[in-house]
């Protein structure tokens, strides 16, 4: 009898510990993210996701910190040379790390939360091409315009207009935006930082603008935030890539700007200088190339400044028209009109 007893009670006790078991599995149920496609990524997330659950684990990661083990891991070493759409870069300190297609995409939108729309425009990205000292954390080249060649002509005869006016533009663009939007940031735009400069020996066009962004509710900033923009032009139209900078020692960005031009060939036969009667041409000439890259149209900027040059040139030539009849019709009309409301 004891021994049936202790039979029964033993099937109880395993059948509890079975419940907790499978209780506790339904609790360690993790998800995967979308973004993992690979089993062996899949595995590796729930595998350290796991060991932060076991009260005894060690070397313990943040699911943040797992996935950015994942997405960097996705990045493709590189020790000579990494090929892009219309050409390809010399690597100037040790090995690089190299990001293409759905590994640049999933980097940018998960790690720096950029829209996912935006990676349709995206080449390659390039970490580590540079050594410690450079003052850049990462290249981020977009996919080439191939609109055609574009011309240089007026950039000296129209830069410093352009420079006042897309300042303007951009300024009363972000404090609309940022007076319509909730949001907790407040941005405002400090112009650039390092003006626009087109090197035309080496075929470049480079900038950075300068914003700060402060926190509303804690009424803090981390400070000016650079955004560097440059442009390599070739046969067929250009090249655009962003910089993201570990510095903001103006010269050295610039020096680096120089260093990254002068690593990059265009493929054979399709560099600037390869130009040739009959290639297509680019409507769009340098000036609006650089508006563009802004967000905004030249010819469009420039109708609309015409517009209000014709009105006050005008206005200097026949103020004599408005200032007649200021004094001999105005009164009249205004005569008129109350009259004509007395009459009622």
């Amino acid at each position: 009898m004891k021994i049936i007893r202790v039979f029964f009670l033993a099937l109880v006790l395993i059948a509890i510990t079975l419940e907790n078991g499978f209780a506790k599995d339904e609790e360690l149920k993790i998800e995967i993210p979308d973004i993992l496609k690979t089993e062996e990524e899949r595995l590796f997330f729930n595998d350290r996701l796991l060991l932060n659950l076991n009260p005894n684990g060690y070397d313990t990661m943040s699911k943040e910190e797992i996935m950015v083990d994942l997405i960097t891991k996705r990045g493709n070493w590189v020790e000579s040379e990494i090929i892009l759409k219309r050409g390809k870069i010399s690597i100037l300190h040790g090995s690089a790390i190299a990001f293409t297609g759905q590994a640049h995409c999933d980097f940018d939108v998960y790690l720096n939360g950029q829209n996912p729309s935006l990676c349709k425009y995206k080449d390659v990205k390039i970490q580590n091409i540079l050594d410690n000292d450079s003052g850049i954390d990462s290249i981020n080249f977009e996919i080439p315009n191939s609109e055609g060649y574009v011309s240089f002509y007026g950039w000296e005869d129209n830069i410093q207009e352009a420079v006042r006016e897309l300042n303007k533009l951009i300024r009363t663009s972000l404090q609309s935006r940022s007076n319509k939007e909730i949001s907790r940031l407040n941005a405002e735009y400090l112009g650039f930082a390092i003006p626009p400069t087109l090197i035309k020996e080496k075929n470049v066009l480079f900038y950075a603008t300068k914003h700060i962004f402060t926190d509303k509710e804690l009424n803090r900033s981390p400070g000016e935030t650079l955004n560097i923009t440059a442009v390599i032009f070739d046969r067929y139209g250009f090249i655009p890539f962003k910089l993201v900078p570990t510095t903001k020692d103006k010269e050295k960005i610039k020096e680096t700007i120089i260093k990254i031009v002068n690593s990059y060939s265009s493929n054979p036969g399709e560099d600037y200088k390869s130009f040739k009667e009959g290639d297509k041409v680019n409507p769009e000439n340098i000036m609006n190339v650089f508006a563009l890259s802004l967000g905004y149209n030249w010819d469009s900027i420039i109708e609309e400044q015409g517009y209000s040059s014709a009105f006050w040139l005008f206005l200097e030539k026949w103020w004599w028209l408005f200032l007649f009849g200021a004094i001999f019709i105005g009164p009249r009309m205004f005569n008129f009109i109350f009259q004509k409301k007395s009459n009622y």
